[in-house]
Formats: C-alpha cells, sequence, structure tokens
C-alpha cells in the first residue's frame, strides 16, 4: 500500500458544509479524519480496483440509530501517473495533462482519479441500506476556485443502488474527471453532470463531496500546470510514435 509523505502549505478550508442545506456557496470539509480508511470499515478497501491508495483518504463516521456509517473521499495518481501530492489535510495536488504515455486509449484520462468509499454497518436486527440515506457525489469540473455547490455535477449513488443493489451495504468506486458520463449533455436518472465540461490540461482548484442524510466528507484538488521539461518530454514521445509509424509505413 502506497502511503504519500509530500506536504507543503495552502490556506485551510474553513466553512463547514451541512448535508442537505442548500444555498449558493461552494463545498467546504467538515471535520473528518485524514487517514487510513481501510482502519474503520468492516470489508476491505479497494475504490473498485487494485492498488488504489487507502492512506490518507478524508473519511468520517456517522451514527444512523444504532447503525454506523462511513464515507470516505480520496484521489490518486491514475496508471503510471506519480502519485497525488498532499498539500494538507484534506487537499491534494496533481498535475495537470493527460497519461498518454504508454497507456492504451480505453485508459487514458487525466493524471489523477477521485475516488469515494461508503459503508453501513447495521446493528443486529437493522434493515438499513445505503439506498436509504440519501447518498450522493458532488464533482467538480470547473478549474475556477470555489466553485458553487449548485454548479456541481450529482452522482445519485442511492438512486443506483435502489435500481442495481437495494440490499447494499458498501459501495465504492474510482473515476476520472474524462469520463463522458460526467460530462454535460449526459443527464440520467443517476447522473447530473454540471454545465462546464472537463478540460484535463486547466490547472485550478476542484472540490468534490460524499454526503448523506447524517453528514458529508469533502477534499478539494488543486491542479497545476505541467512543467516545461514535462511537455518537452511529451513531445519527445510523440515524435518517437510518429517515427515508429513512419517506419511500419515504409516496411
Amino acid at each position: 500500500m502506497k502511503h504519500f509523505k509530500s506536504w507543503a502549505t495552502v490556506p485551510a478550508l474553513a466553512i463547514a458544509l451541512s448535508a442537505g442545506v442548500a444555498g449558493a456557496a461552494p463545498i467546504m470539509i467538515e471535520s473528518q479524519n485524514f487517514s487510513d480508511v481501510d482502519t474503520a470499515s468492516s470489508t476491505e478497501v479497494t475504490f473498485g480496483g487494485g492498488g488504489i491508495p487507502t492512506d490518507p483518504v478524508a473519511w468520517s463516521e456517522f451514527a444512523v440509530g444504532d447503525d454506523t456509517l462511513i464515507l470516505g473521499l480520496g484521489a490518486h495518481g491514475r496508471y503510471s501517473n506519480p502519485d497525488v501530492s498532499i498539500y494538507e489535510p484534506n487537499v491534494y495536488g496533481a498535475v495537470a495533462g493527460f497519461n498518454n504515455l504508454g497507456e492504451p486509449s480505453a485508459l487514458k484520462g487525466a493524471t489523477w482519479n477521485f475516488n469515494w468509499f461508503a459503508e453501513i454497518i447495521p446493528a443486529t436486527g437493522s434493515n438499513t441500506t445505503l439506498k436509504d440515506l440519501g447518498l450522493e457525489l458532488l464533482y467538480d469540473l470547473d478549474p475556477s476556485a470555489d466553485t458553487d455547490e449548485t454548479d456541481h455535477g450529482v452522482i445519485d449513488l442511492s438512486t443506483l443502488l435502489a435500481g442495481v443493489d437495494p440490499s447494499a451495504l458498501v459501495t465504492q468506486s474510482s473515476q476520472n474527471a474524462t469520463f463522458g458520463f460526467l460530462q454535460p449533455g449526459n443527464s440520467t436518472s443517476v447522473v447530473t453532470p454540471p454545465s462546464t465540461a472537463f478540460d484535463p490540461f486547466a490547472a485550478g482548484s476542484y472540490t468534490f463531496a460524499l454526503r448523506s442524510n447524517q453528514g458529508s466528507v469533502g477534499i478539494e484538488m488543486n491542479v497545476v500546470p505541467l512543467p516545461a521539461a514535462g511537455w518537452m518530454l511529451l513531445t519527445a514521445f510523440g515524435g518517437l510514435g510518429l517515427v515508429a509509424r513512419r517506419r511500419r509505413k515504409a516496411a
């Protein structure tokens, strides 16, 4: 399991996001843990993949009657990309760009993924499942700072689970902001996309929240421009690819 050790200083996110409270305001972050979410869960946290770090992840535990709800939200480097940096608790950092070096076209995307985990641990005799808890994930595709909550895309996880697995006690996944179903114009009963399409080369600040009727967790992703040397490397790899194609044609 990978552990992040790169720390720097950025302004703290100070105002809490209250679940279920509407209004014109940016997503902010509630008091929460920023550590290994796998230690809090009763099942293995994988985020739907292999080798995805579970530490550090922003997570919180909530009481739902006698049941326990765990919400976790994090980010990681996609495939061959470097691990994300940790600027401060709940705030990640990544480099803008597209991970097109050595990856099949189906695996291309921004250099970073966002991932979520939710688990309800029922008390003895409880019939509560995740679909009952108003679970949804808010995602940001606009690089401008302080994107308003109402301008985020929404993945309605409770509705999704009600349709595919009403008895589910766990949901987890890792997604990339470039994926088509998250973009404008692809609204469904489960996904309400924002009006801004995602540009993997756009530096800026992106916010995410996983929330329920009981509370929420949130993170910020700060994306910085790819250094000039990186662009030179991309150009060099592109040139090598062009030479290889020409050689194949000649052959």
